[in-house]
């Protein structure tokens, strides 16, 4: 790789988000780290896999992975797959960053700190409960069935976030 830095290699799937920090080798590339929002159940995470407080907190752990293996800063892949501004992939971005990698990006790609931290989630779940009942139990079934109140996801994003903090305080 020209630049000499690393690769942030961001992919996204349905339910699923997956951040790894890839370099340059001879006989290939050679993975330093790899993390997934499946990961993240260590760390007491319930939630979806693949919205974006998920990719906020892969990031942010990939990026603590990352520091352990002495990489600070990476240049970002997203391959050829669709990215939108503040969307999921630019989460895992700004949870790395967070998490004290260099990742070159511009901060209008990135999501608003409210939708990171789940809040919007929270809000809209919050405001469906209060208006449609049944439609809140359907559309929030599986948080339920996980015992989240959805309209509480913002504190769930805080407790995991915490505990991922605390494994490298």
């Amino acid at each position: 790789m020209k630049s000499g830095f690393p690769r942030l290699v961001v992919r996204k799937q349905l339910n699923n988000v997956i951040a790894e920090v890839v370099g340059y080798g001879r006989g290939g590339d050679e993975c330093f780290v790899y993390v997934d929002s499946k990961k993240l159940s260590e760390f007491g995470w319930k939630g979806h896999g693949g919205n974006i407080p998920a990719g906020f907190l892969v990031g942010l752990l990939c990026a603590k992975l990352a520091g352990e293996k002495g990489k600070r800063k990476v240049i970002l892949d997203l391959g050829l797959q669709k990215s939108f501004p503040r969307g999921v992939l630019f989460s895992v971005v700004m949870g790395c960053i967070e998490g004290g990698l260099d990742v070159p990006c511009d901060d209008r790609m990135l999501p608003s700190d409210e939708a990171v931290e789940g809040k919007t989630i929270s809000n809209f779940a919050s405001h469906l409960l209060s208006k449609d009942k049944a439609k809140y139990e359907r559309q929030f079934s599986k948080y339920l069935s996980l015992g989240i109140k959805p309209e509480n996801l913002d504190v769930h994003v805080k407790e995991v976030k915490s505990n991922i903090l605390k494994k490298w305080s």
